[in-house]
């Protein structure tokens, strides 16, 4: 899937495996979102398992659930 999405402060994209490191960070707050139907991403290899099985919805889909960054800590 191609559709990025920007505002003023947001950037939208698709998810990409490097995003693994950084969503293994926000699943280890107790009040994270749960992504239903995907294991519980309480290792790297199951986050990495989990953006693999989103990969293949934006391909099966062609639509998905985007990584939304703020621009300010962009890196």
């Amino acid at each position: 899937m191609d559709l990025v999405l920007e505002t003023d402060r947001l950037l939208l994209r698709p998810l990409v495996i490097s995003d693994a490191e950084k969503l293994i960070n926000i699943k280890c707050y107790p009040n994270s979102i749960a992504l239903k139907g995907h294991l519980i991403a309480d290792t790297i290899n199951k986050c990495k398992f989990n953006i693999k099985m989103v990969i293949e919805e934006y391909k099966e889909y062609s639509i998905g659930r985007l990584a939304v960054i703020d621009k300010k800590i962009m890196i």
